[in-house]
């Protein structure tokens, strides 16, 4: 109905590049986020947009969208600790898997594996 309508379109401004039909048909949980789960994860796609600049954080999102609504402030500063700038550049993050970055978010993430609906 309208608010998965709106939930569509919120999730193709917040994710310009990413498969949204896909994302939408593994995980339809998306079509009903509440306001508050829609400000979190506006929060924490900012906060993997400023933190890992370059990365694909949309393709990140596409693999696992509920990496959105979690809190990743302490795994992001840790990912930057072990990878700091002067070592991984926005360019070589732009050439990463997104696969690969959102299982290394994971592993230093105290949610640890995905949260399914």
């Amino acid at each position: 109905g309208e608010q998965a309508t709106r939930m569509v379109l919120w999730l193709r401004s917040s994710l310009p590049t990413a498969d949204i039909a896909r994302m939408v048909q593994e995980n339809p949980a998306l079509l009903v986020l509440t306001f508050e789960e829609q400000v979190q994860g506006m929060e924490t796609l900012k906060l993997l947009r400023e933190s890992l600049e370059g990365a694909p954080v949309d393709g990140m999102l596409q693999e696992d969208p509920w990496l959105m609504f979690e809190d990743l402030s302490d795994a992001l500063v840790q990912l930057r600790e072990l990878w700091p700038s002067s070592i991984v550049s926005p360019e070589a993050f732009s050439q990463s898997e997104p696969a690969e970055l959102v299982l290394a978010i994971r592993a230093l993430s105290p949610q640890g594996v995905p949260r399914r609906m």
